[in-house]
């Protein structure tokens, strides 16, 4: 009687550990202490594709895996062996060619009433999770590497950049900045950008802040900041909201251009001829005169060069321009660039504007003034090419929102994963 009972609770025992083989959500494989496959849940030959158990059972396991990883298997396999766990991650494809990556355990069962000791295996299927990583990874390195091209762009930059919080404090300042301010970077991160604003633009400042947290893209205002030596430094200054993937206002940039000397070179134009043309042609921007050109009604259609300075080509790509018009050079000119200039020439009212122009293929940094008196229709242009750093700043955000969407849906996937693990038989 006490016999039959034993057996009967072998039988549910070894019915029991059968059922639970099965459940495993993994790959799970019995292994004799040879490593021949004895048993493949059913699971497993899911995942491993295979059709038909009788074609890998009694088949060294090792097989199965490529040769390079069969050093790494054969330790694990050895581990089990002698009362330890095994444990390596790798790859290895299905019997039908699919490639997989596996988190690999192996143990060894405990031997009792006769039965052999196995060795048990359970693989699970991480190659979602590797290619999140791989991914991320990768992602990392492009951002690495953008951040890195961003910031030497920025330091070399002939115009001030100057990176604020949202509190209007310096987080970043590169070396043309910091020599119009007279202060070096380390001086400079920490202090509010109103310690080196002059005291009557300091209310300018403020005001532009507010308007850019509170939505606004971007502002450009002319004002003057204050050096060490206490001298006034002016400057026309293009500042941008940095935002978060969900518009959060999460600080400011600015583009600082030292109008000091311009300034300065205006009124030295005035006395001497030989002098504006040396700085006419030494400058590294482009510098171009152009006279506008009104239909009846008033209305800005054209204009036409009247002459440039050597970096004029370089930065525009326009050659022979003197004598030629816009539309007769660039058909395709869209009407924001002769609305401007046209305004600016019958208001006598400075701009300062980033812009791209399709037909040229370029991103422009312009500054546009009246020269002569309210009669004048022609307008001086100091401009540079910001084609390259504008595909730099599209680059890092877009790389920052892959590695975003990214690590979203690695912790989709390890949340399904541990659910899944907690409730194996759901």
């Amino acid at each position: 009687m006490q016999e039959n009972r034993a057996t009967t609770t072998q039988q549910d025992t070894i019915t029991l550990g059968w059922t639970l083989f099965e459940a495993i959500p993994d790959c799970v494989k019995l292994l004799g202490m040879d490593g021949l496959v004895l048993a493949i849940n059913r699971n497993g030959l899911l995942s491993m594709e295979i059709d038909d158990i009788e074609t890998v059972r009694g088949k060294p396991w090792t097989a199965y895996w490529p040769q390079p990883s069969h050093a790494v298997v054969d330790a694990a396999l050895d581990a089990a062996r002698a009362g330890g766990t095994g444990h390596f991650s790798a790859a290895c494809a299905t019997v039908k060619g699919r490639p997989k990556w596996w988190d690999v355990m192996i143990t060894r069962t405990a031997a009792s009433d006769g039965q052999e000791t196995r060795l048990l295996v359970i693989s699970r299927d991480i190659t979602e999770q590797v290619r999140l990583d791989a991914e991320r990874k990768e992602a990392e390195r492009a951002l690495h590497a953008s951040r890195e091209r961003f910031e030497k762009i920025v330091s070399q930059a002939a115009t001030g950049v100057v990176q604020m919080d949202t509190a209007g404090h310096i987080v970043l300042a590169n070396q043309k900045y910091c020599a119009m301010v007279g202060r070096s970077e380390a001086e400079l991160l920490g202090l509010s950008v109103a310690e080196v604003t002059a005291p009557q633009s300091r209310a300018q400042t403020h005001d532009a802040l507010e308007r850019l947290k509170a939505g606004a893209t971007g502002v450009a205002l002319d004002k003057y900041y204050l050096h060490r030596d206490g001298s006034l430094v002016s400057a026309t200054s293009s500042v941008n909201a940095l935002r978060g993937p969900d518009g959060e206002f999460e600080g400011l940039v600015a583009i600082v251009l030292d109008t000091t000397e311009s300034k300065q070179v205006q009124e030295r134009l005035r006395a001497s001829e030989e002098r504006y043309r040396t700085l006419f042609e030494s400058v590294d921007q482009g510098f171009c005169i152009f006279e506008m050109i009104f239909d009846d009604a008033g209305k800005a259609v054209d204009y036409r060069f009247l002459e440039m300075n050597p970096m004029f080509e370089r930065h525009t790509g326009l050659v022979d321009a003197v004598g030629r018009t816009a539309r007769e050079m660039l058909p395709a000119l869209d009407d924001f660039w002769f609305e401007t200039y046209g305004r600016v020439a019958l208001t006598g009212i400075p701009t300062r504007f980033e812009n791209e122009a399709p037909a040229m293929g370029r991103w422009f940094d312009v500054y546009a003034n009246r020269i002569g008196g309210p009669d004048s229709r022609k307008v001086a242009l100091l401009f540079s090419e910001i084609t390259a750093r504008k595909r730099s700043e599209e680059e890092l955000r877009r790389l920052a929102d892959d590695l975003a969407e990214a690590d979203r849906r690695k912790t989709e996937f390890l949340a399904t994963l541990a659910h899944e693990l907690r409730n194996p038989l759901a």
